[in-house]
């Protein structure tokens, strides 16, 4: 066997092609998850803000429920819908990233992110922290019904 193959199937060995390796499976709910979703925001006002213009961001947390349970999407109102010159609606490019986690389970969720990632840098110093633009949806087989879902090319949210 040349060096080029065992060099290959050594790779292969060190690769996690199963559901805990997160650039594959990453979860979306529960204690594990280490995402946040952002709801009613423009993918390219974002791309654009942040990259090109350099600005930053806070997020903004959903809507309490009258029953005081979960939050709900904070969605837009008609008193949000003034543009820009550009005809962009002006709350797309407010610096606020929408989500629809409750404050306190947004501060949580936050917080947890930032240990994990400083954790991470500390002990094998490797950033793991990366904001991902949208998610790839698959299942393990065609007669699956456990979807799961991945972030685009090789950039997670948080490991």
């Amino acid at each position: 066997m040349s060096i080029a193959e065992t060099l290959d199937r050594a790779r292969r060995q060190l690769l996690d092609l199963t559901t805990r390796n997160r650039l594959l499976n990453l979860p979306q709910a529960g204690r594990s998850a280490r995402v946040i979703h952002i709801e009613d925001e423009l993918t390219a006002e974002i791309y654009r803000l942040l990259v090109r213009e350099g600005r930053s961001f806070t997020f903004l947390p959903g809507r309490e429920t009258a029953a005081g349970g979960d939050a709900a999407a904070e969605l837009p109102q008609p008193e949000d819908a003034s543009v820009d010159e550009r005809g962009i609606a002006r709350r797309h490019g407010d610096g606020r990233l929408q989500t629809g986690l409750t404050s306190e389970a947004l501060q949580k969720r936050l917080l947890a992110l930032y240990y994990d990632a400083r954790t991470f840098i500390e002990e094998q110093g490797v950033n793991i922290l990366y904001l991902a633009f949208g998610q790839l949806k698959w299942y393990e087989a065609a007669n699956s019904e456990i979807e799961r879902h991945a972030p685009p090319s090789a950039s997670i949210c948080a490991g």
